[in-house]
């Protein structure tokens, strides 16, 4: 049997125009002087309200490849190397995720603020893809051997973890537990991905990792890519009728504020973002060598970036030198640059990845012969 997946095209330039948003807005959102930062600005409107639906996007499409690359394999659970690589995946993400905070240059902590605990136990993206891999594992194992349609366990998910989320924030978690732990549910201490809602982009991208895994032949449909929009449009549509409908109801609602519209709002913008990306894979059969290689490095693109814009515990980044105090032209400058090397390093990656592969395939078995006569 061959168990080698089927390569959905258009997905590697969903990954990279998801990296290439996401270090453009971490970039210019951290130079950017605040006297630039007015809604009276088109660019900066459009920039803000664009800049909401690169995190989903960078979610929707995590759930979406690595699910589809999950049930691909058409094997057992225990049997498949994508759930020990899942379990991989988790612990290093959990792992750089905290590196990425942690309060000191040593582990002398004495003089650690308590503002600074707060922010090494945040929650970021790294950890909430973290989870989110491992809650896609769980719902593959439970579909499994409850044999029940994967497709219906990844939309009910998704639906708890949207529903739950206006319940879940009106509990003091503090009350009951560490900060650690709390941050994974509620917004404190500059915890920007707590799980809920956040996992529901992910889950929502399982279903179509399922629904690929199951029928990759239309992906090069005309229809399937038709079929992209609408979900997008109606998703888009029912925000809007829920919002509407609770102003008529004389409801006070904060479209961006209430989880529930914002999240089918924004689904509906990264189904569209996918339909777009499909339409354009029918005419484009294969993407240049950068845009596949940003996609399969956005983990190293994302942790590289983040040094560089907001430095770490042992190197200071550019937030040191021009945290918010550029204009808008060297803001944009700055950030096109750190596009250009982070492409650029995901390029020297990919190319020099087989060799880097032979070159550890060595030592190991060197270090392996050795042992055996020694």
């Amino acid at each position: 049997m061959n168990t080698k997946p089927y390569r959905i095209v258009y997905l590697d330039l969903i990954r990279a125009a998801a990296v290439i948003f996401m270090v453009q807005g971490h970039t210019i959102n951290a130079l950017l002087s605040n006297e630039f930062r007015t809604f009276d600005s088109a660019f900066y409107s459009a920039w803000f309200t664009f800049r909401g639906f690169t995190a989903p996007l960078f979610m929707f499409t995590a759930g979406t490849v690595f699910t589809y690359l999950y049930r691909k394999q058409a094997i057992t659970f225990f049997s498949n190397p994508m759930t020990t690589r899942g379990f991989k995946r988790f612990v290093t993400l959990l792992l750089i995720g905290y590196l990425l905070h942690f309060p000191a240059g040593n582990f002398d902590f004495a003089s650690v603020t308590e503002i600074k605990w707060g922010i090494f136990f945040s929650v970021d993206a790294l950890h909430l893809i973290a989870f989110g891999l491992l809650f896609i594992l769980g719902i593959s194992f439970l579909s499994e051997i409850a044999k029940i349609d994967a497709i219906i366990l990844f939309s009910i998910a998704t639906i708890v973890s949207v529903v739950l989320t206006p319940i879940v924030r009106t509990i003091e978690w503090l009350d009951y537990m560490h900060l650690v732990f709390a941050s994974y549910l509620r917004n404190y201490s500059q915890s920007y991905f707590p799980l809920f809602p956040w996992l529901g982009y992910m889950f929502a991208g399982g279903i179509l990792g399922v629904f690929f895994s199951k029928r990759s032949d239309l992906v090069n449909k005309k229809r399937f890519s038709f079929t992209l929009t609408m979900i997008g449009i109606s998703l888009i549509g029912l925000s809007v009728f829920i919002q509407q409908s609770a102003e008529i109801l004389g409801l006070s609602t904060d479209f961006w504020k209430s989880p529930i519209i914002a999240f089918l709002y924004r689904l509906g913008i990264v189904f569209l973002f996918n339909s777009l990306g499909s339409f354009i894979s029918l005419k484009i059969k294969s993407f240049p060598f950068a845009i596949r290689a940003l996609g399969r490095h956005s983990l190293m693109i994302y942790v590289v970036h983040l040094i560089i814009v907001y430095g770490s515990a042992w190197v200071p980044g550019l937030t040191y030198l021009f945290a918010k105090s550029l204009n808008l032209l060297s803001s944009v400058s700055v950030a096109l640059l750190l596009i250009v090397l982070m492409t650029w390093l995901a390029v020297i990656t990919e190319r020099n990845k087989l060799k880097w592969k032979d070159w550890f395939a060595a030592i190991k078995k060197k270090f392996s012969l050795e042992k055996v006569y020694k």
